[in-house]
């Protein structure tokens, strides 16, 4: 398995240079990577790692593949070390179907990868960012239905996982602290976070869409001692699908949203925009990275896109800097780097 690894490292670091003379320019009309939702891009040693669901049908989403780049607009093809370029292949790990929304972060050399699959969160572990991701024992971190399993790490090492469930007939974002190991959750912390409370977040008339209301995927940036909560609402398939984002001074809440949402929403060209994460940029700035429907037209399958948010200071005294995000951009956009 070892000389399989590094095989594979090997060919894909060999293909990163001729990177160096494409153009830097990315156009979300376009998007920048196809068949790619839930899109969550790791930064190590110098190189961003692609991970996502493939929006593939479900007797062939099998897993996760992973794509790298240096500079975040140009991509390799699927380049993990399972099949067909997958970091995590179904047989290693607890899933058969439905695998989506792959996160992974990186502690003491090891790497974890937070996903779901069949509306269940699992975790799996793997030595590189190229996987194979694998779990000793297939299991779930909770026993209910629970989908988009998003962990926070916070400045104090203590580690929280925010999740979607189903409760109410809707949609709701809940978070638990996790254990130590990263491997599980702990039950008893358990708080809900947000749920359908602004008329946007729900604002498609068309009965299929708007007999549940969802607030779903939720990913945290910490910003001067303030915890933002990014989310998104309205059906996936829903031109309307579009960000908002919550306050709070804890991971663990209360949480209140921000009466200008949606921040990130539909353009013409550009529809059904959700389910985001974020990346800083080799200069420096911070990207939101999210996925938009195919088309106006067409949602399946998603693309990638990504645009550049920043704080701004609140011109009201005493409130949180107010988060500002230049999309969505819907012609091509040449990075600073």
């Amino acid at each position: 398995m070892r000389i399989r690894i590094i095989f594979f490292t090997a060919l894909v670091f060999a293909a990163l240079p001729l990177f160096a003379g494409a153009p830097r320019v990315y156009n979300n009309a376009d998007g920048i990577v196809h068949k790619m939702a839930d899109p969550y891009i790791l930064q190590h040693d110098g190189r961003y790692y692609l991970y996502g669901t493939d929006d593939a049908p479900p007797a062939i989403n099998r897993g996760f593949t992973v794509r790298v780049s240096t500079d975040l607009v140009n991509w390799s093809a699927p380049c993990g070390a399972g099949p067909e370029g997958r970091a995590l292949d179904a047989p290693d790990v607890f899933g058969e179907r439905a695998f989506w929304s792959a996160q992974v972060n990186e502690r003491n050399g090891v790497f974890y990868m937070f996903y779901t699959a069949e509306e269940h969160i699992a975790v799996a572990t793997s030595s590189s960012p190229l996987g194979p991701f694998v779990q000793k024992v297939k299991t779930t971190m909770r026993p209910q239905k629970t989908i988009g399993g998003m962990p926070f790490i916070d400045t104090d090492g203590r580690a929280y996982l925010f999740y979607t469930a189903f409760d109410n007939k809707a949609n709701e974002v809940f978070v638990e602290e996790m254990t130590d190991d990263w491997m599980s959750s702990k039950p008893e912390t358990r708080r809900r976070c947000i749920w359908w409370t602004q008329p946007w977040e729900n604002s498609d008339p068309r009965p299929k869409y708007k007999r549940w209301p969802v607030n779903e995927g939720a990913s945290i940036l910490k910003h001067k001692g303030i915890y933002y909560m990014f989310y998104t609402a309205n059906h996936f398939m829903s031109p309307k699908y579009a960000v908002g984002y919550a306050t709070a001074t804890s991971p663990l809440g209360p949480w209140t949203k921000s009466k200008d949402n949606p921040v990130l929403s539909q353009t013409p060209i550009v529809r059904g925009v959700g389910s985001v994460s974020f990346v800083t940029a080799p200069n420096g700035d911070r990207y939101i990275v999210y996925h938009a429907h195919k088309t106006p037209d067409t949602v399946l399958p998603r693309k990638m896109c990504m645009d550049r948010i920043e704080f701004v200071p609140n011109q009201v005294a005493g409130q949180p800097d107010i988060p500002k995000i230049h999309g969505p951009t819907d012609t091509p956009v040449s990075v600073p780097w």
